[in-house]
């Protein structure tokens, strides 16, 4: 699943609501190989749809798949002091 442009700031901003994790555009990869999962797992065709479905249907649990999504393997934003 590719995502757009479009796709990848809407998802962006979502997550840095989320989680508190910023990612830029240099990052649509890793929104790509982390959340293409999830995403057909919630039966969702594009990442336009899971946005959707994560936001606006009230999916805890779905939201919560996407935080541990993105910060596996990822320890620096609990050494980061800001």
């Amino acid at each position: 699943m590719n995502i757009t442009a479009e796709e990848l700031h809407i998802m962006s901003m979502f997550i840095y609501d989320l989680c508190g994790i910023k990612l830029d555009e240099t990052k649509s990869y890793l929104l790509e190989s982390r959340l293409s999962s999830v995403a057909e797992e919630a039966g969702c065709k594009d990442f336009s749809e899971l946005y959707c479905k994560a936001r606006y249907d009230g999916e805890q649990e779905l939201r919560d798949k996407i935080v541990d999504a993105i910060t596996t393997n990822e320890t620096l934003f609990f050494r980061d002091t800001s």
